[in-house]
C-alpha cells in the first residue's frame, strides 16, 4: 500500500486495506507505528517484489546487521574471541533466534536490542558524544515507531543497564 497509495492519508501510520480500490484506503492500522514496512518498501523499490525475495534480503541484511550488532556489542564488553562464540551460539539457537532471523517482522528485534546497548555504551565516555547523541535519537526514534510494548521493554531494559554501567561515574560526581 506504501507503493500504491499516498503516504500522506494514512499519516504514516500502517494502511491495513486489502483491496485495490482507492476508495477504501487507508484503513489504518492505528494503535502503533510498523517500521519493518518501511524497510519491506524500500526494498521493494528496489526490486524485491516477491515474498521470497523479501525475506532472502531481509534476512541476509538486516538478519547479518544484527548478528554484527551482537558480535560488536560483545566484543566491546568482553573480547572477540567470546564475541565470536557468542554469535556462534546464537546462530545455532533455532528457537530463540535463528527463526526470527527469516520473519521479515521479527529480525527487528535483535537489531534494536543491541544498537541501544551499543548507544549507551557510546554515549558515556565516548570520544564521539555528537555522533552517538545522533544515532541514539534516530535508533529510539526507529524503535518507538516499530512496536510500543516492545519499546517500552527495550526502554527500561536499557535504563536499568545504563544505571549498572555507570553508577560508579554518577557517584563520583558526588
Amino acid at each position: 500500500n506504501l507503493y500504491h497509495f499516498e503516504l500522506s492519508k494514512s499519516a504514516g501510520l500502517t494502511d491495513e486495506a486489502y483491496g485495490p480500490n482507492p476508495e477504501a484506503h487507508p484503513y489504518v492500522h492505528s494503535h502503533q507505528g510498523n517500521f519493518p514496512r518501511i524497510f519491506a518498501f524500500l526494498i521493494y523499490c528496489f526490486g524485491a517484489r516477491t515474498i521470497e525475495s523479501q525475506i532472502v534480503v531481509t534476512t541476509f541484511t538486516v538478519g547479518l546487521g544484527a548478528l554484527f550488532l551482537v558480535f560488536y556489542y560483545f566484543s566491546r564488553t568482553t573480547n572477540p574471541s567470546f564475541a565470536l562464540i557468542t554469535c556462534l551460539i546464537f546462530v545455532s539457537d533455532y528457537l530463540f533466534f535463528a527463526q526470527w532471523h527469516v520473519v521479515t517482522y521479527r529480525v527487528w528485534h535483535s537489531v534494536f536490542i543491541f544498537s541501544s546497548l551499543l548507544c549507551i555504551h557510546g554515549m558515556g565516555g565516548s570520544k564521539r558524544q555528537r555522533l552517538w547523541c545522533a544515532l541514539t535519537f534516530l535508533n529510539y526514534l526507529c524503535l518507538f515507531y516499530f512496536e510500543l510494548v516492545f519499546a517500552f521493554f527495550v526502554v527500561l531494559f536499557s535504563s536499568l543497564y545504563a544505571v549498572g554501567l555507570y553508577s560508579s561515574a554518577w557517584a563520583s560526581l558526588r
